[in-house]
């Protein structure tokens, strides 16, 4: 009988169970331990996360040679992860595991955190570890008042893909995340998302979004259709055609914002949206004394946009 077991100095598991057939020695442990994200990176001989620790237990059965099976349950707090466009930060995450030659599986993940400055919560049906590459099925989370539903991808722990469908997230939620001012507005945002990069390089970044804006409660309708792709590395943002009917306002954008976009705003209350745009021009003191139209475009870098027209 095996009572203490030591995969290394760092990474204490209490073990116990029986060692059988000593022709042809098979194994069988009940294991319980705690494993930081640094043990974990050792192990698996990557980096996962950059702090953090979880209580495992289980069953570990060696069935002769290198080959083996570890099945159990898992509770994880103080996750965080540091990457170019992904800041997970105060994770904590509850799930089943299996591991075996051919890698590892999570199950039934419950998670909560602070993604991007935000509150995150939900599930994940699975995640699947195999020859360097980590995918994601079943992703169902809840942000921003909304949902995110879809599956994800990482090749060679550094190339992602992420896609899925966006349902009822609150535009004056979104628009909280960076700017001070609160939309005078509401809007429920769904549609289809997908962005791919690198994880740890910035400049390496391209999303897209097929979006519908609906009336939230509340709120003076607002309705419209944005088919957006941004592109870190061109520095632009293709808009394609989309329009915004706002409660004072109405606007048609086709083209490219970093190279050229074609602009038609009609307007009663530019502070429908100020709030949308970089903080200095949301505290312009711009009033509007009846209604205004603007045709025109706006040329130059998504940094600093230079409109003309009339």
């Amino acid at each position: 009988e095996i009572y203490t077991l030591s995969l290394h100095d760092a990474l204490p598991i209490s073990a116990s169970g029986v060692l059988t057939n000593f022709a042809a020695p098979r194994a069988e442990l009940q294991f319980d331990g705690r494993v930081s994200a640094a043990d974990a990176g050792s192990l698996l001989h990557v980096k996962l996360l950059d702090r953090g620790a979880a209580d495992v237990a289980g069953t570990a059965r060696w069935l002769g040679g290198d080959r083996y099976l570890v099945d159990g349950k898992l509770r994880a707090s103080g996750l965080e992860y540091r990457g170019a466009y992904v800041q997970l930060r105060g994770f904590q995450a509850d799930a089943a595991f299996s591991a075996a030659n051919s890698g590892v599986i999570v199950n039934a993940v419950r998670l909560a955190g602070n993604a991007g400055g935000m509150p995150v919560s939900g599930d994940v049906r699975e995640i699947t570890l195999r020859a360097g590459n980590l995918d994601l099925h079943g992703i169902d989370l809840s942000a921003l008042g909304g949902t995110f539903h879809g599956e994800a991808e990482v090749r060679g722990f550094e190339r992602f893909t992420v896609t899925g469908d966006l349902s009822g997230v609150e535009a004056r939620r979104a628009v909280a995340q960076y700017s001070s001012t609160t939309l005078p507005w509401n809007s429920l945002l769904s549609g289809r998302l997908e962005a791919e990069g690198l994880l740890r390089r910035k400049n390496e970044l391209r999303a897209s979004a097929a979006l519908t804006l609906d009336p939230a409660p509340g709120s003076a309708p607002v309705h419209g259709q944005v088919n957006a792709t941004y592109d870190t590395r061109a520095g632009t943002l293709d808009l394609g055609r989309s329009t915004l009917a706002l409660p004072s306002s109405r606007a048609e954008f086709s083209g490219v914002l970093g190279k050229q976009l074609t602009v038609h705003l009609e307007t009663r209350d530019l502070n429908d949206f100020l709030p949308v745009l970089r903080p200095e021009a949301a505290s312009l003191p711009v009033k509007l004394h009846g209604p205004a139209a603007f045709d025109g475009t706006v040329t130059g870098a998504l940094e600093d946009p230079q409109a003309s027209g009339r």
